[in-house]
């Protein structure tokens, strides 16, 4: 038994070719990218289902997640830089773009979760735009638009180790395209946003499954332990419209490491995520992640290092309502420091969990205390 498990383990880290150098990754919650985008050892409640479903072993009561709307846009300094650029009136003024990357998601969520059961239905959106060739202008547009459903399970197979797994829906609308002068020219003088809509057209519907292993212990304060497979074998789409089918999800193998303090008058928790384990054209720097979050009364405090940019967050505890804040930096080019991308995202968050009498009680399945906030 032990000799077939060092097989497996083996097998799961040894790396494979995948196509793109960066493997964007989809539906990562705002608290965690405040702590240098650390999710998987210890997701909230109503994150379960779309982040590590072996989780569900643990839950106690019944969680129901009304309201989950995510704003996200270029990060303080980027915004400064995009205020100060001119109205694009005229082809004249494209040159004041050039370098200049635009950014902004949108995701809105609902959930359900219960002990060994969960499902999630969400809309993401994302767009990355920039302008390229000063001489015949272009325009890249990197537009995604997802909606779909999640449901997951899970069963302990040993003492404090638990196995989850999640299946998806996906319908997926957009990709990346280049918008080359002549509809650029078109846009600037008719202001129509139908005349960039036309460009993306393609849209495929997907399923795919994640897996998760966990070694959790129900004490207060003791180390975590789990590995997450997300997109297993990646997700394909099968073109329902448009001339092609959307871009893949790729696979992502995520280990990950975390601790939890439990003290009067204040919590605090630690972790480490090695992600895209077996992606072989991302540098280790781009697959490392680490934070830390410290909780007291009504407010978190959060820092981290994600592909060697630092990371800073913010929560606020407004009873039933979550407010969290995190600003944090994407490479997007082949090794870090090379093409950073800061960003800046927004997350309002309504959860309701009730016991098994029924009785509305904190996040989280466990009474409102400072030191069990979450």
């Amino acid at each position: 038994m032990m000799r077939r498990s060092i097989l497996i383990l083996i097998f799961l880290l040894t790396p494979f070719v995948a196509k793109a150098r960066r493997a964007f990754e989809y539906q990562r919650p705002v608290w965690s990218l405040g702590m240098g985008g650390v999710y998987t050892p210890f997701p909230r409640t109503s994150d379960i289902p779309t982040t590590n479903a072996a989780y569900l072993s643990h839950v106690k009561t019944m969680n129901l997640e009304i309201l989950n709307l995510v704003a996200g846009a270029p990060g303080l300094s980027s915004i400064q830089d995009i205020q100060a650029l001119p109205p694009m009136t005229d082809i004249s003024d494209f040159n004041s773009y050039l370098g200049t990357t635009i950014w902004t998601g949108l995701d809105g969520k609902v959930s359900f979760v219960a002990p060994h059961f969960g499902v999630s239905l969400y809309n993401n959106f994302y767009l990355k735009s920039y302008f390229t060739n000063p001489l015949v202008p272009e325009w890249y547009l990197d537009f995604i638009n997802d909606y779909g459903i999640t449901l997951a399970g899970s069963a302990f197979v040993g003492p404090d180790l638990s196995f989850g797994f999640a299946v998806k829906r996906i319908n997926r609308w957009g990709g990346a395209n280049v918008v080359g002068f002549d509809t650029i020219n078109e846009y600037i003088s008719s202001q129509d946003s139908a005349v960039i809509l036309d460009q993306f057209q393609d849209k495929g519907l997907g399923y795919g499954m994640d897996i998760s292993l966990l070694y959790k212990t129900d004490k207060s304060s003791s180390p975590i332990l789990t590995f997450v497979w997300k997109d297993l074998g990646s997700t394909t789409f099968e073109k329902t419209s448009g001339s092609r089918a959307p871009p893949h999800i790729a696979e992502n193998l995520i280990f990950g490491l975390g601790y939890e303090f439990d003290g009067p008058g204040v919590g605090a928790k630690a972790g480490f995520e090695y992600r895209n384990i077996r992606t072989t054209n991302m540098q280790i720097g781009q697959k490392l992640h680490m934070g830390t979050e410290l909780s007291l009364a009504l407010i978190d405090l959060r820092f981290g290092i994600s592909q060697g940019y630092a990371t800073y967050g913010l929560g606020l505890d407004l009873w039933l309502f979550n407010l969290d804040i995190a600003q944090y930096t994407v490479e997007e080019g082949f090794y870090p420091g090379q093409t950073p991308d800061q960003r800046l995202q927004i997350g309002l968050t309504l959860d309701l969990s009730v016991d098994a009498d029924f009785k509305v009680i904190g996040q989280d399945g466990r009474k409102r205390k400072l030191k069990q906030r979450r």
